[in-house]
């Protein structure tokens, strides 16, 4: 399990718990599927060029480029958003992933507080798939 902080710098604890017992296959499924399907990804990680800054460090050995990130990914915070109209978001609120380290440097951005560190915790894949299947009440 992993406890990343909130906008107040306390820990949300339990924001990455193992899934139970249902939700177990069908996340199997999602996560087998995203393996089949991401070696394109993990080449262009090797030689990196995934944004306009164009680095090219090879990440699957550990190199950082601007960003300052490696193969894996950094999640600051995963929740349910309320704040979006109700045909959106429904009962239960829409499924939000704030991702941190963006590289872009945006002047305008809205989340530049989260964005713009590299805060929160790495995720593998399979931690990735189960965060965004929790919405769907998977």
């Amino acid at each position: 399990m992993v406890s990343l902080p909130n906008h107040r710098g306390a820990l949300h604890p339990g924001i990455f718990e193992p899934p139970g017992a249902e939700q177990s296959n069908r996340n199997m499924e999602a996560v087998n599927f995203m393996e089949a399907n991401i070696e394109p990804l993990k080449k262009i990680l090797k030689n990196c060029t995934l944004c306009p800054r164009r680095c090219r460090v090879d990440r699957t050995r550990g190199e950082k480029g601007f960003c300052g990130l490696d193969d894996r990914l950094r999640v600051d915070r995963a929740l349910a958003h309320h704040g979006e109209e109700p045909p959106l978001s429904g009962s239960r609120g829409a499924g939000t992933i704030f991702f941190s380290s963006c590289n872009l440097r945006c002047s305008y951005c809205q989340n530049h507080q989260i964005s713009h560190r590299a805060g929160g915790g790495l995720l593998d894949a399979e931690g990735l798939v189960r965060i965004m299947l929790r919405p769907e009440g998977v």
